[in-house]
């Protein structure tokens, strides 16, 4: 009963999957058809909806378009025919006036002469709210319109009434057609809103306008127009915006629109003006044709499928029945009875399957009975197999205890099958831990990638171990070194099945070797360090010679005092350079403790203005503020390293500039000082409002060439040195550096220099000074210049050619000896690194020659020579100078030498501004005016500017007190407040503040003339 209930189920099954068969063939066949029709259907639907949106589009961007020519034409009329060019100024304000009381749209209308000046302006609002147009705009404005072209603006949106706007021009002609000026109209778009909010599209449908920017201009919702609403997101916006202007017409699609809903979108560019009318459909409404075709083609489907399980379940009856006497014949053969025949009448496959049922029965009767003559030798020959395999097992167990390596076994997989005893010798490991693991998992990260790779290629071809020397980690983590042998095991059948194989322990061997080679190793890396600081020495030095030596000379030639702080700036700049050089030059003597701290009196306030000048221009682009606070109790003059110390600020602030491209760079100097003795403890930190840095990699910043991980190297750059030399420079002055940082917030430097002094005498800090060659002047003689690069001579010869000196040339030390011997040379400058022979080996040979052995050699060098170098050279010549070359330095060396004389040098450009004025007698009668209005307005200003100096709000002093000195002409004033203009530019602060200063003495100045003049008025009455 239970076995009948089994079958009946299981083959119900079967007559289920046919009709699941036949009904699955019968819907792919029907929904492969309907599924073409329903495709070329939407398609062509599509088609016709495309076209649909694109007459919309197209119309609701003519009405649009006609409008704005209708202006541009009502303009052209008023521009030829409207007594706007020879008319009074009354009339043709008349003429403005009447245009704007046409054209309600128009708010304001302005007239302009050839020369772009504003004739006359009608405007609907107070003159102190007309339009200022910016000069780019204005220069737009007249360069296209003066070209008998008419102009229309960008929308933007009037900050007063939130409106958008636009600029109209067109030109104003004569009846010959020349070019008499300009008539401009600024447009309010309001007018288009009531026209796009009674465009008709479909029965849901809207349309909008949007300038080139994706800004929108008109939409039936004023209140989003009025809040300057920018659409990009939509695609359709995107399209028209990041699209070639010369773009016709766009292709309606499915998108997003503008109030967040499903649309069939589709936009049409002006043209002129640059906007796009954009119109949307909802798309139930644009698709309803399609909706109504594919209900109706699901309705056919659901009735083929009722259709095609009524036929399946018929035909799965008629073929499932001879099967389930195949079914039941098989169970009686399963229970093991191999007398079953099956009796199916049929002339087709079941019928021979039954037939091979009957065959298979015979044979399984035969094969039972052999089966039961094995079974009766088979223990025997089991019993005889297992004592012969326990006899192997014991001696392989004996021969692995009793060696001295590690014998294993690994299948083909790298998994370790079998491990001997000794294991736990060799890596302190149970044999029982080691089952199971890879020889992999018992190496570092590096030796486990190098192994994996050399068995691959081992194991790919089936080959033997041998002497594979691998790096393997104890259980207590002890490096040790084994040497591995081993074979492939192979089965009868030869498939590859593993490796068995012997470790050997040879830690010990290996740190003897490696301790050779590392010590060999580092032998080689610092003398090659020591060959590359040489040679990048001098790569670096040799262009830095002639960047400062020609600034230097042009700084003390140049007459006009713009570019001659433009210059100077170039040398400090340079100079700035060149420390850094030497500094990262440094490096290797920070390591090998050959670096000293040089402690100098410092003015700690002029270094942080130096600072604050190198960073302007950078601070400036970016838009951020560079904040500096100095705590007030901080002594002018300190006891500092200032090479070093500029150098960790320039570092730190350096970096911040690179990470922060918002917000602002803070550097806090905070002081606490020390009651007992003269000394204080001095906080300097950066901050910054940049990336930030995560907790996990505050510690690595500060590793040799590490960076932040994550961090775009094209985007940010860098060698990731800057902060290594920065926190050695702080520990080699005592002090220790600190970093706090959140991602995204920002980040803060912090370092302290404790037990500062502070000089118990006062000490005067030097002002920088440039050297002025043409202050000395060398009498007759000569000079052998040698040196391979041509423009290191020129710029010697250039800055002595203004003294009584004949010079001669040599590219490199034979040249040299030769011209020496010629001409025999009052002095030679002898450059050392030089093709076909050096600077040392033709010295050499000069000094050694009767003739020019007593010739002066000055040696010139932009390598870092060591102690010893530096002494054998002292015995061949006679000074020794380093490039680049200072020019005070050079000129001190050859004075040793040559016969010179001083020359008075010229005075600097500020001390020649002279405050005198003279003033005409309208002037003289206005002087009241003048005064008052210095004191009321500028004055304050002034003051102001004083308390809290930022370099904008000084130029803006300048420019607006040259303003004043033009309107009144007062040449003084004009000339006076030029240089303030200047040194701001060129960011020259200590100039910039000298003559800032010299603002109170104006003043003063003008009241000492009104008081003569009040005098002689009353002496004369």
């Amino acid at each position: 009963m239970n076995t009948e209930t089994k079958t009946t189920i299981r083959f119900q099954s079967i007559k289920v999957t046919l009709a699941l068969a036949f009904l699955a063939l019968s819907l792919v066949v029907l929904l492969i058809a309907l599924g073409l029709e329903t495709f070329f259907n939407f398609k062509t639907q599509q088609e016709a909806i495309a076209s649909q949106q694109q007459l919309i589009v197209q119309d609701a961007a003519n009405k649009v378009k006609i409008f704005i020519q209708e202006k541009f034409r009502i303009l052209g009329t008023i521009a030829k025919f409207g007594n706007i060019i020879n008319g009074t100024k009354e009339e043709k304000k008349l003429v403005l006036d009447k245009l704007l009381g046409t054209e309600p749209i128009f708010r304001e209308a302005a007239l302009l002469d050839t020369k772009n000046n504003v004739l006359v302006i009608a405007s609907r609002l107070s003159s102190a709210l007309s339009i200022q147009l910016t000069k780019p705009v204005s220069n737009d404005i007249f360069l296209k319109v003066s070209q008998g072209k008419t102009y229309i603006s960008s929308v933007y949106i009037d900050k007063i009434t939130s409106e958008p706007m636009i600029i109209m021009a067109v030109p104003v002609t004569n009846v010959f057609g020349d070019f008499k000026g300009i008539l401009r109209v600024e447009v309010k778009l309001k007018f288009m809103w009531d026209l796009i909010g009674g465009l008709k599209i479909g029965n849901n449908g809207l349309a909008y306008v949007v300038d080139r920017q994706g800004y929108l201009i008109a939409f039936g919702d004023i209140s989003r127009v009025l809040k300057g609403e920018n659409l990009i997101h939509l695609k359709k916006v995107a399209e028209f915006v990041n699209g070639d202007k010369l773009f016709t017409r766009g292709n309606a699609e499915i998108s997003k629109g503008i109030r967040n809903d499903k649309v069939v979108t589709n936009y049409m560019p002006l043209g002129t003006p640059d906007w796009a009318m954009v119109t949307e459909l909802p798309i139930l409404e644009a698709y309803n044709r399609i909706i109504r075709m594919i209900a109706l083609s699901i309705g056919i489907i659901v009735m083929s499928i009722v259709l095609a399980i009524v036929v399946g379940i018929y035909l799965s009856k008629k073929i499932t029945k001879p099967i389930i006497k195949l079914r039941d014949a098989a169970n009686q053969i399963g229970e093991g009875n191999l007398d079953t025949k099956i009796v199916i009448n049929t002339k087709d496959e079941i019928g021979e399957l039954a037939d091979s049922f009957n065959k298979m029965t015979t044979e399984l009767k035969k094969s039972k009975k052999k089966i039961e003559e094995y079974n009766s030798t088979l223990e025997q020959n089991v019993e005889e197999r297992t004592k012969d395999l326990k006899l192997s097992e014991k001696r392989f167990k004996d021969i692995a205890f009793s060696s001295a390596d590690w014998i294993w076994e690994i299948d083909k997989n790298g998994v370790y099958t079998y491990c001997s005893e000794k294991v736990e010798d060799i890596l302190e490991y149970k044999r029982e831990e080691i089952i199971g693991k890879t020889p992999f998992d018992l190496m570092t990260p590096e030796e486990a990638i190098r192994l994996r790779r050399i068995f691959s290629t081992i194991s790919k071809d089936k080959k033997p171990i041998k002497n594979l020397e691998n790096w393997n980690l104890s259980k207590n983590g002890k490096l040790v070194c084994l040497l591995t042998d081993g074979v492939p095991i192979i089965d009868d059948q030869g498939n590859y099945m593993g490796y068995r194989g012997i470790d050997k322990d040879i830690t010990e061997n290996k740190h003897g070797e490696r301790l050779r080679f590392e010590k060999e190793t580092a032998e080689a890396a610092n003398r090659a360090k020591s060959e590359f600081l040489s040679h990048i020495s001098h790569e670096l030095r040799t262009p830095m010679n002639a960047i400062i030596g020609f600034s230097e000379l042009l700084v003390t030639s140049v007459e006009d005092e713009d570019q001659r702080s433009q210059i100077e700036m170039i040398l400090d700049s340079g100079k700035n350079l060149l420390k850094i050089i030497n500094d990262i030059l440094d490096l290797s003597k920070i390591e090998a403790g050959e670096f000293k701290i040089e402690l100098s009196p410092v003015n700690i306030h002029n270094m942080v203005k130096d600072i604050e000048k190198i960073f302007f221009n950078k601070v400036k682009e970016k838009g951020i503020l560079f904040i500096i606070e100095i705590e007030s109790d901080i002594p002018n003059i300190l006891m500092l390293d200032e090479v070093r110390i500029r150098q960790v600020l320039i570092n730190l602030i350096g970096n911040a500039l690179k990470f922060t491209n918002k917000g602002h760079i803070r550097l806090l100097l905070n002081v606490t000082k020390h009651e007992v003795t003269n000394k204080i403890d001095l906080l300097m930190s950066v901050e910054d409002t940049g990336i930030g840095i995560p907790l996990e990699q505050q510690e690595l910043i500060f590793e040799a060439f590490k960076q932040q991980q994550n961090q775009s190297t094209k985007l940010y750059g860098g060698t990731g040195l800057g902060l290594t030399i920065t926190k050695r420079l702080v520990e080699m002055m005592g002090g220790k550096i600190t970093v706090s940082s959140t991602p995204d917030q920002g980040s803060i430097f912090s370092f302290v220099l404790s037990d500062i002094k502070i000089p118990e005498q006062k000490i005067t800090v030097e002002s920088k000074t440039v050297f002025n060659p043409k202050s000395i002047h060398f009498e007759k003689a000569k000079i052998l210049i040698c040196d391979d690069n041509l423009i290191n001579r020129k710029l010697i010869m250039n800055v002595l050619k203004h003294s009584s000196l004949d010079f001669y040339e040599a590219e490199n030390g034979k040249v040299a000896i030769d011209l020496a011997l010629k001409t025999h040379p009052d002095l030679i400058l002898m450059d050392l690194i030089m093709p076909e022979m050096n600077g040392y080996d033709s010295a050499k040979i000069i000094k050694e020659h009767y003739d020019t052995k007593n010739i002066p050699i000055i040696a010139l060098s932009a390598s870092v020579l060591k102690n010893d170098e530096l002494e054998s050279y002292k015995s061949i010549f006679n000074d020794y100078l380093i490039k680049p070359l200072n020019l005070s330095e050079l000129f001190e060396s050859i004075k040793k030498f040559l016969r010179f004389k001083p020359v008075a040098a010229p005075i600097d450009s500020i001390e020649t501004l002279k405050i005198s004025f003279q003033f005409s007698e309208d002037q003289q009668g206005q002087l009241p005016c003048l005064l008052q209005t210095l004191e009321n307005e500028f004055l304050p200003l002034y003051n102001e500017i004083l308390k809290n100096p930022i370099i904008d709000k000084i130029e803006f002093f300048g420019k607006q007190l040259t303003s004043f000195g033009n309107k009144n002409s007062i040449e003084t004033i004009i000339q006076y407040s030029a240089k303030i203009v200047v040194f701001a530019n060129n960011l020259d602060i200590e100039k910039l503040f000298e003559v800032l200063g010299r603002f109170p003495m104006i003043i003063e100045e003008m009241k000492t003339l009104l008081k003569k003049q009040k005098y002689e008025n009353s002496n004369t009455i």
